[in-house]
């Protein structure tokens, strides 16, 4: 079996040679890393090149953000491999980690999208352990549409969803792991959850990813969303409907198009649209709030 991991780097030259031989050591599958960096200034270049690996295939651009250049990463990659997954640059894989992911994709019919992703075994910069998180599960794909609590670090997809992103490049999508589910839960694909963690996901002061905040954080980063981004939701569903709509469930598809012409209901449905999201008091609050003034 086949994988490309695919890994976005900036100045990442404290963990990235550890994090890259875990990658390496995987054990029963055959591993090809395409990385790209997003214009280090320290390092990061140098210490992947010295690896003087074939199998990692390295491309240096310019800074355009962490979500920006993982999208880069999925649309240059070859479509010849069974399984592609994302990586963070400072975590330490488990030699098991990508074979028990696909494991649980081989359940997966050959035709049909397949997503694997996990819980987070937290450990800090000294690799001391810290908890294990179990993220949300069954996860709806309205739920997507409105909130990314989805561990990229941890997912694995079938070639499947990569022919199906071959049919359409987005530019204004919010998180490339957010991304990825919408895609397979929109079509109905088949999407597993593993409450084991064979990944060592490391707390540092330079994490990009929201895992490494607290809840106060959190809604800090969600509020200058709505409010000094207005409408980069809408923004990106319409974008997403525009590329993918005509291979979304009917169901799926309905439920795209309420929250792209929210704006055009009375405050009213606005506010119980906003409410009705299968989440936490805090963000259905957030959430109402956002589209009763429109900022959704």
């Amino acid at each position: 079996m086949t994988v490309a991991v695919l890994m976005s780097t900036y100045n990442g030259e404290k963990f990235i040679r550890e994090q890259i031989i875990s990658i390496l050591k995987q054990e029963n599958v055959c591993v090809d890393i395409y990385i790209r960096d997003d214009g280090s200034s320290d390092c990061t270049v140098d210490l992947i090149k010295a690896l003087k690996k074939t199998n990692i295939h390295l491309k240096v651009g310019k800074n355009i953000g962490a979500c920006r250049s993982f999208f880069s990463l999925l649309y240059d990659v070859d479509n010849k491999y069974d399984y592609y997954a994302f990586a963070d640059q400072d975590d330490i894989w488990e030699t098991r980690k990508l074979i028990r992911g696909i494991k649980f994709l081989n359940r997966c019919p050959s035709n049909t999208a397949g997503l694997y992703f996990s819980s987070l075994k937290r450990i800090d910069e000294n690799k001391n352990f810290i908890d294990l998180i179990e993220v949300k599960t069954n996860i709806s794909f309205e739920f997507s549409l409105i909130r990314s609590v989805f561990p990229g670090c941890t997912m694995i997809f079938n070639k499947k969803v990569i022919d199906i992103l071959r049919g359409y490049r987005p530019i204004y999508q919010i998180m490339h792991d957010q991304f990825i589910y919408q895609i397979v839960s929109g079509v109905s694909g088949k999407i597993y959850y593993d409450r084991k963690s064979y990944i060592n996901y490391r707390i540092h002061k330079n994490n990009v990813s929201v895992y490494e905040f607290s809840i106060r954080k959190r809604l800090i980063k969600l509020l200058k969303e709505f409010y000094e981004r207005p409408n980069i939701r809408l923004r990106a569903l319409r974008e997403f409907e525009q590329g993918f709509g005509e291979i979304l469930s009917y169901e799926n598809h309905k439920k795209i198009l309420e929250y792209i012409s929210y704006k055009e209901s009375n405050v009213i449905f606005r506010f119980f649209k906003g409410i009705s999201i299968d989440d936490t008091f805090k963000y259905k609050i957030l959430c109402a709030i956002s589209m009763v003034f429109k900022k959704f």
